[in-house]
């Protein structure tokens, strides 16, 4: 299953920033539907192929388990207790109807195996909030396939700017006597890029009035803007790669944002905590 952490909202808790997983998990599949579309775009050669490998198949239905068996090279189960059974199924993806879907999960959930399913997972809120809080109990993760553990490009836009208004207001918030810069993003290929449909030349300046409206929308003269061109005005102080500065670039940063603190500082009392 993805990196995620049992929780009681069972979405989105996903940890990006562990390490990628060293083996691969063998999955069964409960209902051949929506299941079997799960299985040609994402388990076979999907993004989910290098992390899951496809090892048997579950339905109502005889024949199109075993057709489906067959196509896949897999093996065959007719019922769920057979499949959670099988000590070979680390992780279950079912893609049953919602109808009664949280009673399969706690079954799932007993055999001690991970499952990903779909949305509405459950039409019953309390047997949907009692299947995962079973969940966080047992340490098994129960996962939503919609939204994805990753982002997409723009929801990762979003939630970067969410997380640097609550960075921003976090650094005041602790201790608003201080004074605090902040600056946003310094000059970099999105600003010199001649391709204007570019992410980086589209987020930008998007990101840069962001960081702008936050710090209008605290409002108090301990909390300063700097902007980022104010410091390094063009890709003179940048290397190569156009993202970071040069050890030239550094200095004239440097240079420039003494210059842009030193008024505010000197508001500072004698002994006060800049």
């Amino acid at each position: 299953m993805p990196h995620c952490l049992p929780a009681v909202s069972g979405v989105q808790e996903c940890v990006s920033h562990l390490p990628l997983m060293l083996k691969i998990i063998n999955v069964g599949v409960i209902g051949l539907h929506f299941g079997h579309e799960i299985i040609k775009e994402h388990l076979i050669a999907g993004a989910a192929a290098p992390y899951f490998r496809l090892a048997g198949v579950c339905a109502l239905t005889r024949a199109k388990v075993d057709a489906f068996a067959e196509q896949y090279g897999v093996k065959a189960y007719y019922d769920v207790a057979s499949l959670l059974a099988d000590p070979d199924i680390q992780a279950v993806c079912l893609m049953t109807r919602p109808f009664g879907r949280a009673q399969i999960i706690e079954q799932i959930i007993d055999a001690g195996k991970h499952v990903m399913t779909t949305k509405p997972f459950e039409v019953d809120g309390d047997a949907a909030i009692a299947a995962l809080r079973h969940a966080r109990e047992r340490g098994i993760v129960v996962h939503l396939n919609s939204p994805t553990p990753q982002w997409s490009p723009d929801l990762a836009q979003i939630k970067a700017w969410e997380s640097a208004r609550r960075l921003i207001q976090a650094l005041y918030a602790r201790q608003p006597e201080r004074m605090v810069f902040v600056i946003n993003l310094l000059p970099n290929s999105g600003d010199f890029s001649p391709d204007a449909a570019s992410l980086p030349a589209q987020r930008n300046p998007v990101y840069n009035q962001l960081v702008r409206q936050i710090i209008e929308e605290i409002n108090t003269p301990l909390v300063h803007f700097i902007d980022g061109r104010e410091l390094l005005a063009d890709a003179s102080g940048l290397t190569t790669d156009l993202l970071h500065p040069s050890d030239d670039g550094h200095v004239v940063i440097g240079e420039n944002l003494a210059l842009l603190t030193a008024p505010q500082l000197k508001k500072i009392p004698p002994h006060a905590n800049p």
